[in-house]
């Protein structure tokens, strides 16, 4: 017997709960057999320490629901008439994490603006990745910045004044980075021509003495 673990990325973007599939080929689906498959941290479904019957399982089990951004251990183990509590597959995986919350844009001039951003709101994280597309000139401008693990800010420089862009931010952690990510657009400052100054005409006294 051996066991094929594999991602599943679910259909809606907003659930960022980490969902796996254990394949199970050549599971001969016996009455008197069963599975038991354990894992740490203990959150997720099938509930840790849950038996399925062999014959429910088909050729697989699927998680569902587990915390992001987290390293897991898995122990599946199977019993029938001959064997029982057998180990057959054990593994250590991460999840992806969940992409930064909270994410704004703050334009600053025609070039610069400031982007903000907070830890994902659950799991772990080691560090960010920012996106910089734009929209105006057909993702002309494809800017990718690395950002270190204590830093929720970083300014962006040397855009074009007037311009549309969007910001894409991911989260990264432990090699994986967040399937999802968050994206916000924004719009430059347009350059304003100089206010025109002022002419102050001075006027003549009139009780000046004409020129001879």
């Amino acid at each position: 017997m051996f066991v094929v673990l594999k991602s599943f990325v679910p259909l809606v973007p907003q659930c960022y709960g980490a969902d796996l599939v254990i394949e199970i080929p050549g599971n001969q689906g016996l009455d008197d057999s069963f599975y038991r498959l354990d894992y740490y941290p203990p959150i997720g479904n099938p509930a840790a320490n849950a038996t399925i019957a062999s014959r429910d399982v088909g050729d697989e089990i699927q998680f569902s629901n587990g915390l992001p951004g987290t390293r897991y251990n898995f122990w599946l183990y199977y019993t029938n008439s001959t064997h029982k509590d057998w180990l057959t597959w054990t593994v250590s995986i991460t999840t992806a994490p969940d992409p930064p919350a909270n994410l704004t844009v703050i334009p600053r001039s025609g070039k610069n603006v400031i982007i903000n951003w907070s830890p994902p709101l659950q799991g772990n994280y080691s560090s960010f990745k920012l996106k910089i597309l734009g929209l105006s000139d057909n993702f002309a401008t494809n800017q990718t910045v690395a950002i270190e693990d204590n830093q929720f800010q970083y300014m962006v420089r040397d855009l074009t004044p007037g311009a549309t862009y969007q910001v894409q931010a991911y989260t990264l952690y432990d090699g994986k980075e967040s399937v999802a990510y968050t994206s916000r657009n924004f719009t430059t400052k347009r350059y304003r021509h100089k206010d025109l100054l002022d002419i102050k005409i001075l006027r003549g006294n009139s009780n000046a003495l004409p020129l001879s």
